[in-house]
């Protein structure tokens, strides 16, 4: 998760598969926050954190873990040969009791949802999601862009393309092309069972799956 910290506007935090690289990669440097203080959680600094569509946020990361993390695969004993394979995978991994407290970036990039995350990141502060005023959705391209030049402070680093940039980088020169799954009534299952918190930043699974069918059913 990055966060990031401007005078004017505040805290801005993105959980993984939340918009985090592009803000990363535009914002500059001295607004990202490496470690929290009081000053972040004085009176009057506004919060603001990025979420996303329940559905595109667990596509996304399977699409990233099975075409990314390939050393990683081998020694958790990841195969994700399917969507519904990845989603009971995620599911296992999240009823461990053993990860409560250290998760890898397989947990954080897949099943540790945005709420969650960003939960946790309040707890390790003696701090509680309530904290959050308002919650920036990913889909909503006005909001969430002008968050980005809000807390650019004029100074905006000039990108052409997060993903393209990323095409060309030798870390991800070797990564393979995940088609985006088709759900079936087994995913949709799995995913009922992982979504336990979009309902808590305004989002509707039902509409969500709904949507996402419109535009990827085969």
């Amino acid at each position: 998760m990055d966060s990031f910290f401007h005078q004017q506007h505040g805290v801005l935090v993105a959980p993984n598969k939340c918009g985090s690289t592009t803000l990363w990669s535009t914002i500059p440097r001295d607004q990202l926050i490496t470690k929290f203080t009081p000053v972040h959680f004085a009176n009057g600094i506004n919060w603001d954190a990025v979420v996303r569509d329940p559905v595109a946020f667990y596509v996304s990361g399977y699409r990233y873990s099975a075409g990314h993390m390939f050393e990683e695969a081998i020694l958790m004993d990841y195969d994700p040969v399917s969507f519904e394979h990845h989603l009971e995978y995620c599911i296992g991994r999240r009823h461990r009791s053993d990860l409560i407290d250290y998760r890898n970036q397989f947990d954080t990039h897949t099943w540790l949802d945005p709420v969650s995350h960003i939960e946790l990141l309040m707890k390790n502060n003696d701090s509680d999601i309530s904290r959050i005023n308002n919650f920036i959705k990913l889909e909503d391209a006005t909001t969430y862009n002008q968050a980005c030049d809000n807390f650019s402070g004029g100074k905006k680093m000039t990108i052409d393309n997060v993903t393209s940039i990323k095409a060309y980088e030798d870390q991800y020169r070797h990564n393979r092309f995940i088609d985006y799954p088709v759900l079936n009534d087994r995913s949709i299952s799995l995913l009922r069972e992982l979504d336990i918190w979009s309902h808590r930043v305004g989002y509707n699974l039902n509409e969500s799956i709904e949507n996402y069918n419109a535009i990827n059913r085969k």
